[in-house]
């Protein structure tokens, strides 16, 4: 019995003395640079993901912009023509029956 523990023990001993030497200082350094390189290019995947969702966010608010600027354009035309003035005096003459005062009727105050 003693030999066969002897036998165990030797054999767990060489499995730590060849972690130890596989993962020597060189070994180390290197999975530690693999790792920053995966690890930066996972970022820049990510990164680049993120800058094409925003230009095309930009993109729509861009057309969004451009339909607003010609609805406005259009509300400005359209508030021109109704305040047109012949436009109110037609309004003021036909539906509030307002006429022009005759000039026996004009008060001018001075101040």
């Amino acid at each position: 019995m003693n030999a066969a523990a002897k036998v165990i023990a030797q054999d767990a001993l060489v499995g730590i003395n060849l972690w130890n030497g596989l993962l020597t200082q060189q070994a180390m350094r290197l999975l530690i640079l693999v790792l920053f390189v995966l690890i930066s290019a996972f970022g820049v995947v990510y990164t680049k993901d993120v800058q094409r969702r925003l230009m095309s966010d930009w993109q729509g608010q861009q057309m969004v912009q451009e339909q607003l600027k010609v609805k406005h354009t259009k509300l400005l035309l359209e508030q021109a023509t109704w305040a047109a003035p012949s436009r109110v005096q037609m309004i003021a003459s036909h539906d509030l029956r307002m006429v022009l005062p005759r000039v026996s009727e004009v008060v001018i105050v001075k101040r």
